[in-house]
């Protein structure tokens, strides 16, 4: 029964990390959606994507614990080749968010040169220690 159970969750899960990455995929190919708001957004499905990855081992390893000795190696590399799937999803997702908080970056640091106001020098005025002080020698004034 509880092999059952775990199987279902697994099942949730995977359909749930699935539908993250399908999320993932719109939010990158949406034109309308600006710079920011898209590394936001993708910031939050990707931890939400970590975390679902996370879960999935979790109950992987769960199963493992229930199976027949001679079904754990069977299970590990089926549970290893879909995971990998969400692995390079990952991957992937975190290449484009790198690139797009490079570009923001760029972008920021271009607006901020040609927004600066730019202040004109302020005239040299010579300060109390550029007085010129002239000594004599004693007998001389």
């Amino acid at each position: 029964m509880a092999e059952a159970r775990l199987t279902a969750s697994h099942g949730g899960n995977r359909a749930a990390a699935t539908r993250l990455i399908n999320r993932i995929n719109t939010i990158v190919a949406d034109v309308a959606i600006t710079r920011a708001q898209k590394i936001h957004e993708l910031q939050d499905k990707i931890e939400s994507l970590e975390e679902k990855m996370a879960t999935i081992a979790n109950i992987d390893n769960a199963i493992q614990d229930e199976l027949d000795p001679e079904d754990v190696q069977a299970e590990i590399e089926a549970a290893d080749t879909n995971n990998q799937t969400y692995r390079d999803a990952r991957a992937g997702f975190t290449f484009q968010l790198k690139t797009l908080q490079d570009e923001e970056a760029a972008a920021n640091a271009i607006l901020a040169l040609t927004t600066a106001p730019v202040v004109p020098a302020a005239a040299a005025t010579p300060g109390p220690s550029a007085t010129l002080r002239v000594f004599f020698p004693p007998g001389l004034v």
